[in-house]
């Protein structure tokens, strides 16, 4: 199950170009949510230098989406450049 949250990232790379953050932000969530056994703790899509939290594209020029989810009662970590 935990290769799922690497597709999901992935997938949320090639979406970042159809959705402003927030809502990049919500069809991560959902994606995770579907799998019963996976509970998301956040997603978090912030600058790369300063990890300061991205709301619009167009303000920083590098973005990564990190993400932490409970598989049970073990908690995953993952992240990846969005931008």
């Amino acid at each position: 199950m935990a290769p799922f949250i690497y597709k999901t990232l992935l997938q949320a790379k090639e979406k970042a170009n159809q959705f402003n953050p927030d809502e990049l932000l919500h069809w991560v969530i959902k994606q995770i949510k579907s799998q019963p056994l996976m509970t998301p703790e956040y997603y978090e899509i912030v600058d790369a230098t300063t990890l300061l939290l991205i709301l619009n594209w167009n303000e920083f020029e590098h973005a990564i989406g990190y993400i932490r989810v409970f598989l049970g009662s073990i908690r995953l970590i993952d992240n990846i450049g969005l931008k």
